[in-house]
């Protein structure tokens, strides 16, 4: 028979001396090597494991950073995502006469005001607690609704104070290059399709007729002006928070024809310029319930041109005439409701 001899009892035999003298080892002594060898693996085991928790925690943070949480499980599985929203309110902005200014400037200039520009408006998503959806060139754009529906009236008084805010900060916003820019914002409320487009660098995004509008809203704006639809209107009337809404009329939208939309003011109603006009409210306060900070007439103006340096004189009233190019998905709301199961989990519908 065989036998495997593991641990000798006398010790392992040991060949030493110019003659092959014959001895027997230390008993123990494969003992110290063999410990040795397992604190090593041992360490080398935990910390393959510790780097590995620590990447896969990375990798949750990046991707939590451009997804929201609850569509992380689709992308992980590899599956399709898609949500109908029966009301969002989106949001659209854009800097007035951005063609002429990137014209006028360099583009390193242009891109670092961009990039200041954005990060505060960055501040303000997460002080309203709206999903930015994308910045698209000049254009700004985020939703109230989304990734976790919200009462239609909370949603569209969270997307008007975004809007308000955005004025507000960029009326004082000045670059290290000393430009001056001015932005239109414009919202619209209605439902929409969330989905998360690709499989390569997957983007979650919204879709259906209720963008387009929002869109056309900002470009029939003006400078440093909120220029919301009749749906939205009537949701911040509808609101306990008080706000200043002036009917702007019926005008005419391409694509939609006539819409009757307002003005979301933050002047006060009884102002010279103002005097005729029909106000909604005559104060405002946030979803917190605190005083809002002072209105645009309390921020001070220099007088300067959107695009020029802030040393110069000259003064424009001139605005850009462009529209904002949106990527959408063709057809209406049903459409999309037509290619998603009716089995959903947790509200969420999977293609």
């Amino acid at each position: 028979r065989l036998v495997l001899d593991v641990a000798p009892v006398n010790g392992w035999l040991t060949v030493s001396g110019e003659e092959g003298e014959i001895r027997h080892g230390d008993p123990t002594g494969w003992k110290e090597p063999l410990l040795v060898t397992l604190v090593f693996l041992s360490l080398f085991l935990a910390m393959t494991l510790l780097l590995f928790v620590v990447n896969k925690r990375r990798h949750q943070m990046l991707l939590q950073s451009v997804l929201p949480t609850k569509v992380l499980p689709y992308v992980e599985r590899g599956r399709n995502f898609c949500e109908l929203m029966p009301s969002v309110t989106v949001l659209f902005s854009d800097i007035v006469s951005y063609t002429n200014i990137s014209a006028e400037h360099p583009a390193m200039e242009i891109l670092n005001m961009l990039n200041h520009l954005f990060a505060q408006f960055d501040n303000l998503v997460e002080k309203h607690h709206v999903y930015k959806v994308d910045t698209i060139g000049d254009a700004f754009m985020c939703a109230s609704g989304i990734p976790y529906a919200l009462d239609a009236v909370e949603g569209a008084e969270s997307a008007a104070n975004m809007a308000l805010d955005m004025i507000t900060v960029t009326k004082g916003f000045v670059s290290t290059g000393g430009l001056r820019v001015q932005i239109r914002v414009g919202l619209h409320t209605g439902p929409v399709v969330a989905a998360v487009l690709g499989l390569k660098r997957p983007h979650y995004s919204i879709f259906g007729d209720t963008v387009n509008v929002a869109s056309r809203m900002e470009s029939n704006g003006k400078p440093f002006r909120v220029h919301v639809s009749a749906n939205t209107s009537e949701l911040l009337q509808a609101s306990p928070v008080s706000y200043q809404l002036t009917a702007r009329g019926d005008i005419n939208v391409k694509g939609k024809g006539q819409m009757r939309t307002y003005w979301l003011d933050t002047e006060d109603c009884g102002s010279s310029e103002n005097k005729n006009m029909q106000c909604h409210g005559s104060s405002r306060r946030n979803s917190l319930g605190s005083d809002r900070r002072p209105s645009l007439e309390s921020v001070p103006s220099t007088g300067a041109e959107n695009g020029e340096r802030v040393t110069t004189d000259s003064t424009s009233d001139a605005v850009g005439c462009t529209d904002i190019q949106v990527s959408i998905l063709q057809g209406h709301i049903a459409a999309h409701k037509a290619v998603c199961d009716v089995s959903h989990q947790g509200g969420s519908r999977t293609i």
